[in-house]
């Protein structure tokens, strides 16, 4: 384990902050891997996320050397006695994480930011800050076949989402485009005893709410 760590990461510092620093990110990291690979399992149909995730087992380890190397670079030439060094070091741990983050964002194709979701008496309401690629929305279970209807109101404050509802073979069975403000409904032929996704799906969107009426 420790060869495959030092392997991704380099070898961890001697000094003291920097070890701990060091070994956050490393922890976080396989978490990360962890979780999302039982997400990949979980979700086996929408195998869109994997290029997202192959991406971060990729990129992460090269943009924390890229960074870490740097940031211990900047550090040799600072005595920690002034408080000035002190402030740049926590501008550069800003910096950091900072750089990782827009990096996974822009190479990434599934990225959420801000991801909001809550449901009242039946109204399931979503909002997302920053949408690339596709997010679940809900799971529906219908047990007996028929149309189905499900209100909604839907706004996109920048770029346009596609709202697309599909089946447990990942056949979508309807779909709108949100560009602006609507409300409408979700209608389609649904058989007995199945499940049925709701998701967003866009290249880039911005600002995006979304509330259904479940109860309906």
């Amino acid at each position: 384990m420790k060869a495959l760590v030092e392997r991704l990461f380099g070898k961890p510092p001697s000094a003291t902050f920097l070890h701990i620093f060091y070994w956050f990110y490393v922890v976080f990291y396989f978490v990360a891997v962890i979780m999302g690979g039982i997400s990949l399992i979980i979700l086996a149909e929408h195998w869109g996320n994997f290029v997202s995730f192959a991406l971060f087992l990729i990129l992460y380890p090269l943009m924390f050397r890229l960074f870490f190397k740097l940031f211990q670079t900047i550090l040799t030439y600072f005595d920690f006695k002034k408080r000035k060094t002190w402030f740049i070091l926590s501008a550069g741990l800003i910096i950091i994480v900072g750089g990782m983050i827009t990096s996974l964002f822009l190479f990434g194709d599934n990225v959420t930011y801000n991801y909001s979701k809550t449901t009242v008496n039946g109204q399931l309401k979503v909002t997302i800050g920053t949408l690339k690629g596709s997010t679940d929305i809900e799971d529906i279970y219908v047990n007996q076949s028929g149309m189905v209807s499900i209100p909604f109101e839907g706004d996109v404050n920048e770029g346009s989402a596609d709202l697309i509802v599909k089946d447990e073979n990942d056949v979508i069975m309807w779909e709108t485009d949100l560009s602006s403000s609507q409300e409408n409904e979700i209608t389609f032929q649904a058989q007995a005893n199945s499940d049925y996704v709701i998701l967003l799906q866009t290249n880039e969107a911005k600002g995006l709410h979304l509330t259904i009426d479940l109860a309906n």
